[in-house]
């Protein structure tokens, strides 16, 4: 559960937090290797499962995985002690030998080497959850391209669309120049 109650305490008297308290949220962005459609429906769910035993075994909670053929998105929630670029090179690196191994079909399968990190309010939770579960109906309008320079704009279009309340830091957080649109 997303919404648990935080661990902390303070006192008024001693001026002192007993407990740290962080609420990281990561909407997580990144791609198949020159965008190549590898990620068949038939691989899908097997692949964003795997993700997310990646991050639980490496002390992340993955709300929830889902995407396109050529790309996916992740909300991740994440302890200080782990950067982003480190999840996302756990996610990405070991994901990537697992579809190696799984499905031999996909053995020229890769990600791209860059991707995108926005931080997600808590109160945006739901709002994100339901643009990742609708990935398929919002890419009947928008292509990946589209849809990337849309988040990184605040873009709003729709009520499938990422508002601007979603991510107030927006960047080209640890993109490689060919990685961007």
């Amino acid at each position: 559960d997303y919404f648990r109650k935080p661990i902390y305490t303070y006192s008024l008297k001693q001026g002192i937090m007993a407990h740290n308290y962080t609420s990281l949220y990561y909407h997580l962005i990144f791609s198949t290797k020159k965008r190549e459609p590898w990620l068949r429906k038939e691989y899908r769910d097997q692949v964003w499962a795997y993700m997310g035993g990646i991050a639980r075994k490496n002390d992340m909670s993955a709300i929830i995985i889902g995407g396109m053929p050529d790309h996916s998105h992740i909300l991740l929630k994440m302890k200080p002690k782990i950067s982003v670029s480190r999840a996302l090179q756990l996610i990405k690196g070991g994901s990537s030998l697992w579809i190696h191994k799984s499905f031999p079909k996909l053995k020229k399968f890769a990600w791209q080497d860059g991707y995108g990190a926005f931080t997600v309010s808590k109160s945006k939770i739901p709002t994100v959850v339901r643009y990742i579960k609708n990935q398929e109906e919002h890419h009947k309008r928008k292509t990946f391209k589209e849809e990337y320079q849309c988040v990184c704009r605040y873009c709003v279009n729709d009520s499938a669309s990422i508002t601007p309340s979603l991510s107030r830091r927006v960047g080209w957080i640890g993109m490689s120049r060919e990685s961007r649109p």
